[in-house]
């Protein structure tokens, strides 16, 4: 399967057509935002009316899978953008790993780096960071995670960029604080 992630610089210029604003359809039917028609079902996507960049092949005729993969890389899309603008130092991500692939791509293409962790049920987490000492910060913590101190959480809440009122109403609420 082959297809192409949108960079933030293409889903900015597809938003700002005078089309988008009208609402007009794009590839014979497709929905109205970018990213539903970048999950468009069961379609192949060969539209000459966009550029070159915004091509990709793809059929697929789960309803539900491509739902699941366009909320996944809209989640993806999100975190990569705030990572990328300093924002957070790091996010992470839950799902399946079925969209491992695609999320690594879109990882790969913001020049991101991905720590993938094994989960339950066919499942993965994926860490989303870009600067270097953020993946032994992510290691230290992850190690000592089980069973969580008041520490750690603050940690973790600090390295997913929470405030500290946030992190201490957490610690109370959990009873890791007294």
């Amino acid at each position: 399967m082959a297809f192409r992630v949108f960079d933030r610089c293409d889903l900015i210029k597809k938003a700002q057509s005078p089309d988008a604003s009208r609402g007009v359809r794009h590839n014979r039917g497709a929905a109205k935002s970018t990213l539903t028609w970048w999950c468009a079902l069961g379609q192949t996507q060969t539209d000459s009316t966009f550029p070159r960049s915004y091509h990709y092949h793809r059929n697929v005729s789960d309803e539900h899978s491509d739902f699941t993969r366009g909320f996944v890389l809209g989640q993806t899309s999100v975190y990569l953008e705030q990572v990328n603008a300093g924002a957070k130092l790091a996010a992470q991500i839950g799902c399946s790993r079925g969209h491992l692939s695609d999320v690594l791509l879109a990882i790969n293409e913001e020049n991101c780096e991905a720590i993938v962790e094994d989960r339950e049920h066919g499942r993965v987490a994926i860490w989303i960071y870009r600067l270097p000492f953020v993946r032994t910060l992510i290691e230290q913590i992850s190690k000592d995670a089980t069973p969580p101190t008041a520490a750690g959480v603050w940690a973790m809440g600090k390295l997913f960029s929470y405030s500290d009122s946030e992190i201490g109403a957490y610690l109370e609420s959990h009873r890791l604080i007294k």
